[in-house]
């Protein structure tokens, strides 16, 4: 078999394994290179940066649904009174500190009056019982034997008064900043600026049970948006904090979201803050393990909107697309320092002793040093002589 058709064969069933493992080159991309290839009598390079940066999904997807990544859910303080007045509607945009409702709370300027005066009397008690124990202990020192005993009893009730007595102020100063505090937060506002999403109206009107359950009003920030979704412990190993995945809708509708997992929870869903254990999708969930909750943070999101169910695919976890990496059958590894073939100024063939790591699950070697994605590296099939001219890519030039 001669040279050419050998290196045409092997080019095909490169470009197969390369398809295969995910690695970003196609096999049409190949076979319309390998014809090039056949008819050249010298050895052919192509670009380093063809082999980087194809980030390819994992076998694993999951379900998750589109959140705000801030909301505020605001529920009524039946100990505050009924709602006098609302501010706002579904819909509309609000800002930090905006005036949400209001609570018909009753006057108490008489209650607060009273408890002002309560603590003014339990102070005036006090001052009166700290002298009487003062002037006491000073009777006692020069008080006869028969003295002392009438003395002492009169200086343990003045004791103890002292401690009831501080004991009541502490309560009528408690009264007073609770009624003060009620006073004061008759109106509620927005924590963060965002949009009105519901607005429960049952409640505002006075209903009860079913219909009076869940927050008055919700809002959803206007900035970033996230995807919560999770993971069966028997697959933790399939994400990572950092890992970047694309979404797509559960409906099949047209778009492509990027974003990258923020949070892997360390409890079971159901154990976290909020207590709830939401199903993201229709997959089955294994009874005899736990699923845990994880957040992606999403690049953007035009097109998107809060409570859509989504597809999630996690891809590659080589978070280093950067990385210069080539096919472990791309380096030449004999009694020396492993070395690649590359191309220089002149499009000759040159010899590059290179610095490598071990293969990944692709058999891709990652190069530490020795090349650029710049550089133009020739597949060692045929013998390649030092100084040989070299055919380079037209496409990756």
């Amino acid at each position: 078999m001669s040279k050419k058709k050998k290196w045409l064969i092997f080019s095909l069933i490169f470009a197969g394994v390369l398809v295969v493992a995910g690695v970003g080159f196609g096999a049409v991309y190949f076979f319309t290179h390998a014809k090039s290839v056949g008819g050249a009598e010298e050895p052919y390079a192509q670009s380093v940066s063809m082999f980087m940066g194809e980030e390819t999904a994992s076998a694993n997807s999951f379900s998750g649904k589109v959140e705000p990544e801030k909301q505020q859910k605001v529920y009524i303080d039946s100990e505050k009174g009924s709602i006098k007045k609302t501010y706002v509607k579904e819909g509309d945009k609000v800002k930090k500190g905006d005036k949400l409702f209001e609570y018909d709370t009753a006057d108490n300027s008489d209650e607060v009056e009273q408890s002002n005066l309560d603590i003014e009397m339990a102070n005036l008690q006090i001052n009166r019982l700290e002298k009487t124990i003062a002037d006491t202990e000073k009777k006692l020192k020069k008080a006869d034997k028969e003295e002392k005993s009438q003395l002492e009893d009169e200086l343990d009730q003045a004791r103890f008064d002292l401690k009831t007595s501080n004991l009541e102020l502490k309560q009528h100063q408690k009264e007073l900043a609770n009624l003060t505090k009620s006073k004061g937060s008759n109106v509620i506002t927005s924590k963060h600026d965002g949009i009105v999403q519901t607005v429960n109206q049952d409640i505002a009107d006075g209903a009860s049970g079913d219909q009076a359950s869940g927050p008055y009003i919700q809002i959803v920030s206007t900035g970033a948006y996230l995807v919560k979704s999770q993971v069966n412990e028997l697959l933790m190993d399939t994400i990572k904090k950092g890992s970047k995945v694309k979404i797509t809708l559960k409906t099949g509708g047209e778009g492509e979201w990027t974003g990258k997992i923020t949070d892997i929870g360390k409890l079971p869903a159901g154990t976290e803050e909020d207590g709830q254990a939401e199903s993201y999708g229709e997959e089955e969930m294994n009874p005899q393990s736990s699923n845990y909750p994880f957040t992606i943070l999403l690049d953007s999101h035009k097109g998107l909107e809060v409570g859509y169910h989504v597809n999630i695919d996690v891809l590659g976890n080589d978070t280093n697309s950067d990385s210069v990496k080539l096919p472990s059958d791309m380096i030449v590894q004999d009694d020396g320092e492993p070395y690649v073939w590359k191309t220089d100024e002149e499009q000759k063939a040159v010899k590059q002793t290179v610095e490598i790591g071990e293969p990944d699950e692709n058999d891709m070697v990652e190069i530490k040093s020795g090349l650029t994605p710049e550089d133009y590296v020739i597949y060692p099939d045929l013998p390649i002589k030092e100084g040989e001219q070299v055919t380079v890519d037209a496409d990756t030039e």
